[in-house]
């Protein structure tokens, strides 16, 4: 098996530990394991450094941070399947939720580092390369408020949305990453864009939540792209 195999087998184990221990079936992060595969799922997960989604939140109030992807990530052995900047992401998430074991995960990876000389494998890994940049833009074009319901996520100064692909990247879906496929979402309606609970017709009405889609003038959407996710749902 690969490295990124093992790591695939690995989270999928640790979701099922989790489901089992806290109850919490984390349906949106299974799909995207179930999709893109759990390495490409980490990459996807793993933009912006304080973005505290809601898997991490359940697992903080059953005290199982230990079994987040983000403590999968800093452990020695899955970090050279990310970058410095994604190891870095993990890191910081979890000593905002007082994670105990960071400081741990980092002296054994020196110690790996600088006093042992371990057998190397080489192993390639097939990633999907994201425009980092899109969403921020898409979120700041709506001043971080969910083009469904408006609201926008504020704890002091900080705001927080999340940027929706209406045609998924990678297989089998094969959508592009330019913002004419992008939304900016509340986490609830990007939860249920993403699993079908409702879909945008081509004037941008949203049939199952009676309202409609708010697009900004400059904000030129992707009909193709609506019309395959609407698809989909209708067929899944």
């Amino acid at each position: 098996m690969t490295l990124e195999q093992d790591f695939d087998k690995h989270i999928r184990e640790q979701h099922r530990i989790a489901k089992e221990s806290t109850g919490y079936k984390a349906p949106y992060y299974w799909k995207m394991i179930n999709e893109r595969g759990a390495l490409q799922a980490a990459h996807d997960l793993l933009v912006g450094k304080m973005k505290i989604h809601d898997g991490l939140t359940e697992l903080v109030l059953h005290g199982r941070l230990d079994l987040s992807l983000e403590a999968s990530v800093i452990k020695p052995q899955w970090r050279p399947l990310f970058s410095p900047l994604e190891i870095e992401t993990a890191k910081t998430r979890l000593k905002q939720l007082n994670f105990p074991l960071v400081d741990a995960m980092e002296n054994l990876a020196s110690q790996e580092i600088h006093h042992e000389q371990p057998q190397r494998r080489s192993y390639e890994t097939n990633a999907i390369m994201r425009d980092q940049y899109l969403p921020k833009k898409v979120k700041e074009m709506y001043e971080y408020k969910c083009q469904v319901c408006g609201f926008r996520l504020e704890s002091g100064d900080y705001w927080y949305a999340e940027a929706a692909h209406i045609r998924p990247l990678g297989s089998p879906h094969n959508g592009t990453d330019i913002i004419e496929n992008l939304l900016c979402l509340c986490p609830n309606h990007h939860k249920l864009f993403d699993i079908g609970g409702f879909f945008i017709e081509d004037n941008y009405e949203i049939p199952q939540l009676k309202t409609s889609l708010n697009v900004d003038a400059m904000h030129n959407l992707d009909i193709e792209a609506i019309r395959y996710h609407r698809n989909w749902c209708k067929h899944s």
